[in-house]
């Protein structure tokens, strides 16, 4: 493992290569100890537990690969596909507006992968610019990969009831309708 690439509620993640050929990934690292969450118990409704399961039953061109899990007494280690480029968050940023072109292409790839979690009944719940990736060959064609997807839900019969998401992107009709200030 290598530099940090950034950190998460549960975690940072890690540049890693793999021993025998140098490929490069990125690898999410949970300290079981220090993170509120019954790893050994078999609770699947933790985020962390609830992410690589989603992350291992779907397979898109525009959401990250789930490349390994290792699983230690102390550490969970979630070896991610490394996506080259940034978040969509710091392009809108240093740009603070995208031309037609790149909007179509982001905006269309980010629908494929959505109509996919939907098709596979995966309701993201967290889809927001810092959670969308950019990978390039050339800057000019890039791919957009979707991360973090624990809020992820599996949606079968039941309905979607739980507050969730990030505070900022959520729409005001949804805050006056949870009865929030």
């Amino acid at each position: 493992m290598s530099e940090v690439l950034g950190k998460g509620a549960c975690g940072e993640i890690r540049l890693g290569f793999r021993v025998p050929d140098s490929h490069r990934v990125a690898i999410k690292i949970i300290c079981k100890r220090t993170t509120i969450t019954t790893f050994n118990a078999g609770n699947s409704s933790s985020n962390v537990l609830n992410e690589v399961r989603i992350l291992q039953s779907v397979n898109h061109p525009c959401i990250i690969n789930l490349e390994d899990v290792i699983d230690t007494p102390n550490f969970l280690f979630i070896v991610l596909e490394l996506a080259e480029g940034r978040e969509l968050f710091d392009k809108i940023i240093e740009k603070t507006k995208l031309n037609e072109a790149e909007a179509k292409l982001h905006f269309f790839q980010i629908a494929s992968a959505i109509k996919y979690l939907h098709f596979k009944k995966i309701c993201h719940r967290d889809l927001k610019p810092e959670n969308v990736l950019l990978c390039w060959s050339e800057e000019s064609l890039p791919i957009v990969k979707i991360t973090v997807m624990g809020m992820s839900k599996l949606v079968d019969k039941t309905r979607l009831k739980t507050f969730c998401g990030t505070a900022q992107y959520i729409a005001p009709e949804v805050v006056q309708g949870a009865g929030l200030p």
